[in-house]
């Protein structure tokens, strides 16, 4: 993880290996032993290719997404773009969907060629209970990694789950084989404990 904000309480941190932040006390927090950090981070933060990005998302547009974009949702992503922060634009497909269409009528389409595909209604019963419970907040602005470098998909389709979303433009997923890879660098920073501040 990396600390993105500080503030008295506190600091607010972006665990890079997935995608969401939380807050967390000073003591808390132990230094990264330097050779994780030539290791790309294993989340690969996404967004639709060829949408224009509001300043924000309306409510319906969030409940819209949630229905379909939640964690561990399974999904297939050929990317067409990177950004110079390493964000991948892409063409996102969730159990056999658009997202593109599924959020179509609450965004700005801005590729001239693109065709909508036909939505099906989601039914309650299919959507996990801890994912219909839980609400996906706007997109938070990124923290700054200037020490790592991510993870880069082919070119062609690549098959991944959702571990976090923060909104339509602003999601986190994984390959899965990278399981194991993420527990042997959980097992690593354990193994250093180095706290950045001793408890008082």
């Amino acid at each position: 993880a990396v600390v993105s904000t500080q503030s008295t309480g506190g600091v607010s941190v972006l665990y890079v290996d997935f995608g969401n932040s939380e807050q967390v006390k000073l003591t808390a927090l132990y230094k990264m032993p330097n050779t994780l950090l030539s290791i790309p981070v294993l989340a690969v933060p996404l967004s639709p290719s060829s949408i224009s990005v509001p300043e924000t998302w309306s409510e319906d547009c969030i409940n819209k997404l949630s229905e379909h974009l939640y964690m561990d949702a399974e999904m297939t992503v050929k990317p067409v773009s990177w950004s110079s922060e390493g964000k991948c634009e892409a063409e996102v497909m969730v159990g056999g969907v658009c997202l593109k269409s599924v959020i179509g009528e609450f965004v700005e389409n801005t590729n001239p060629d693109w065709v909508p595909q036909e939505v099906p209604e989601t039914a309650a019963a299919d959507i996990p209970a801890e994912a219909a419970a839980e609400d996906v907040p706007a997109a938070a602005p990124a923290a700054d990694l200037p020490h790592f470098t991510y993870q880069k998909l082919g070119d062609g389709p690549s098959e991944l789950w959702v571990s976090h979303a923060n909104g339509p433009d602003d999601f986190s997923d994984q390959k899965e084989e990278r399981g194991a890879e993420l527990e042997t660098q959980q097992e690593q920073v354990r193994a250093a404990e180095t706290p950045v501040q001793s408890s008082p």
